[in-house]
């Protein structure tokens, strides 16, 4: 009985992340009609040319963050090569916004390395957890510096509300992005570090002790490897440039007036970081957000006269639409995977 309490909590846990979603969704689908923004897009003049080019720079995105992983692992020389970082990546994209089970893609990563890396298991995943951190604090750092660029325009709006609450998330980024940026100074000297006297005494405790001086041996080797840091930084500003390009070439297949592509570097990044709250694949954490924050810019830019802007909440929907299509390709990495790599990946699941 005690091994199958935890699989009926994370039972129940999952289909209420589905039950948030789905109402979520709901509500935005309903919005979404009763503003006729289906009837425009169905009847409104479309660009056609841009949908492929969302498609390909959301794919492309999602690419480069699997490389981005192989590239941290790589660092800590584990068996990895670029093809599984691609298949298991996709395959993470399947299991987490198809909502096929409730271990995530950087569980799912986390695993699948540490069962390819004998006793090397805490290596992996630290580079799990070291790319997301840094593709997360990337993010941050992109809202945050770009709201500084556009915070005049944002100031001409006369809705107050909604300006002050984007100004609320940007400044909630930038103290995001300091303590991440501070933390990883802390990781780079952890060498010093290691020597004083608070860190001698958590190292004797028991159990934490150990897990302590291993997770320092793992930052040294990356404290050595200032190339690897570097470059998922660079690789995380490539994957939010990607996004930011795929969520506004999808406002450009859609009718009416919507934000430019600068605009898009601040919305795109709050926009994915709302994506990656703890509901099924962050189903209905974006479209709200996405929604909110083209409101505001385009409140602050105003509309020729006569001019209707880009229904927000469809540029939503479709750019999920454009992530399922990843989802897609994930699961036919899945399916097309040998069976013994599917029970394997299968047993991530096993509380």
């Amino acid at each position: 009985m005690g091994e199958g309490k935890p699989s009926g909590f994370r039972f129940w846990i999952f289909w209420l992340k589905v039950a948030a979603s789905l109402s979520i969704l709901g509500w935005l689908v309903r919005e979404a009609w009763t503003t006729d923004q289906f009837e425009r897009l169905w009847n409104g003049p479309k660009q056609w040319a841009w949908l492929p080019v969302a498609i390909a720079a959301t794919g492309a995105a999602h690419l480069v963050g699997f490389f981005r992983w192989y590239w941290m692992g790589h660092a800590l020389g584990l068996p990895l090569t670029i093809a599984e970082s691609i298949r298991i990546g996709l395959i993470g994209c399947f299991f987490s916004l198809v909502a096929f089970g409730v271990v995530g893609g950087d569980t799912m990563r986390a695993w699948y390395a540490a069962r390819h890396s004998p006793g090397r298991k805490a290596e992996a995943v630290a580079s799990v957890f070291l790319d997301r951190a840094i593709g997360m604090l990337t993010m941050f750092l992109f809202a945050a510096l770009g709201y500084w660029f556009c915070r005049d325009t944002l100031s001409q709006s006369g809705d107050e509300v909604q300006i002050r609450a984007i100004r609320l998330i940007c400044q909630f980024s930038l103290l995001v992005s300091l303590a991440g940026l501070s933390g990883l100074s802390l990781m780079m000297m952890i060498g010093r570090i290691r020597r004083t006297r608070p860190w001698r005494a958590i190292e004797k405790l028991p159990r934490i002790g150990r897990f302590a001086q291993r997770l320092a041996g793992i930052f040294m080797l990356y404290r050595n490897r200032y190339d690897a840091i570097l470059g998922c930084f660079a690789l995380s500003l490539l994957v939010n440039i990607l996004f930011a390009v795929a969520i506004w070439s999808v406002a450009a297949f859609l009718p009416g007036r919507h934000p430019g592509l600068a605009d898009h570097l601040v919305i795109s990044p709050i926009s994915m970081v709302a994506n990656s709250v703890p509901l099924p694949g962050g189903v209905g954490g974006m479209e709200p957000v996405l929604g909110f924050l083209y409101r505001g810019f385009l409140s602050a830019e105003g509309l020729p006269g006569g001019e209707t802007a880009t229904p927000e909440l469809l540029v939503a929907f479709v750019f999920r639409f454009a992530l399922l299509l990843v989802a897609a390709a994930g699961a036919v990495a899945w399916f097309s995977s040998s069976q013994s790599l599917r029970k394997e990946l299968q047993s991530a699941e096993a509380p």
